[in-house]
């Protein structure tokens, strides 16, 4: 589907006129998406309905969202039209939702299928999980701790799911482009020349480059496809962390800081013991769909809890 709908974009158009109930029966996956849309209008529809009742702020939920900070600002009123509220709305949940639960996937992975990782994980954990559950450690103390730290970062440079997921449903509904995904990410400089190496680049050329190439290069990270914590501990090579955009240089802090907590909690010592029902082939990406994804029957992550 996604081959088809990047050589004509006009099908997202007629996508978002048919009723849900009939794209259910066509195409679920597309229905996914536009009631993920759905959802996103209705959440900023409904913010606009409290502020626009003259209610307190706090009336519509103990902490005033986004939305409100924007509504009330001195920003022009076209960046207050539903439309851009909209894409903000369905960029906030695609990237709190998908995004992060797909990259977990592949970390949860990884570390289970190598016994030798999920030993030393669970070793380093001990000390910052020694109160839980009466505590709960800061997410700020957990990435002080260089394996875990390590483990999330091989899985951010590993797995082209996540940001990419998030572009395709912005760029398939809204033809807006933002995060990261298996294709180039072209961008243009339109008012002068730029220059690479010996190369003067002429202006208004599209150029781009594909994260999966930045974090797959060979040379930067040897054996790239395998998952190497340690290869982000110690004396590090500076191409490894130069090379390392996983958020496109945006911070990434929402993302990791639920990170470190789920892991931390995931693999804490003295938790239940787990084991893999499935294989690599149900979670390593092998088609470029604009966003990696893997094999078409595809169980996704299977876990045993014994």
């Amino acid at each position: 589907m996604v081959p088809i709908v990047r050589n004509f974009p006009w099908i997202n158009s007629i996508a978002a006129m048919v009723p849900v109930a009939l794209l259910k029966a066509i195409n679920p996956h597309v229905a996914g998406f536009r009631m993920f849309h759905l959802l996103s209008e209705g959440h900023t529809e409904k913010i606009k309905a409290h502020l626009s009742s003259g209610r307190e702020r706090d009336e519509y939920h103990e902490k005033t969202s986004v939305f409100h900070h924007l509504l009330l600002s001195d920003l022009p009123e076209a960046e207050k039209e539903p439309g851009r509220l909209n894409r903000e709305a369905f960029a906030l949940l695609a990237a709190g939702t998908i995004a992060t639960a797909a990259t977990l996937t592949l970390i949860t992975y990884f570390v289970l299928q190598d016994p030798v990782i999920q030993d030393r994980l669970r070793d380093e954990l001990k000390e910052a999980m020694a109160c839980y559950p009466e505590k709960v450690p800061r997410w700020t103390d957990l990435e002080k701790i260089p394996y875990l730290t390590g483990c999330i970062k091989e899985g951010l440079r590993y797995a082209p799911i996540p940001h990419g997921m998030l572009n395709l449903c912005l760029r398939q509904l809204y033809e807006h482009s933002l995060a990261r995904f298996m294709r180039r990410s072209p961008r243009i400089s339109p008012d002068q020349d730029l220059q690479y190496k010996q190369w003067t680049i002429p202006k208004n050329t599209p150029v781009g480059m594909s994260v999966c190439h930045l974090h797959m290069d060979p040379e930067v990270y040897p054996d790239p496809y395998k998952f190497v914590p340690d290869r982000w501990i110690g004396d590090v090579d500076p191409r490894v962390n130069r090379n390392f955009v996983p958020f496109v240089r945006a911070p990434g802090t929402a993302w990791a800081s639920r990170m470190y907590i789920v892991l931390s909690i995931l693999f804490r010592p003295g938790g239940h013991k787990m084991s893999l029902d499935c294989d690599e082939s149900d979670i390593v990406p092998i088609h470029d769909s604009d966003v990696g994804t893997p094999k078409p029957d595809s169980r996704g992550l299977r876990v045993r809890f014994e």
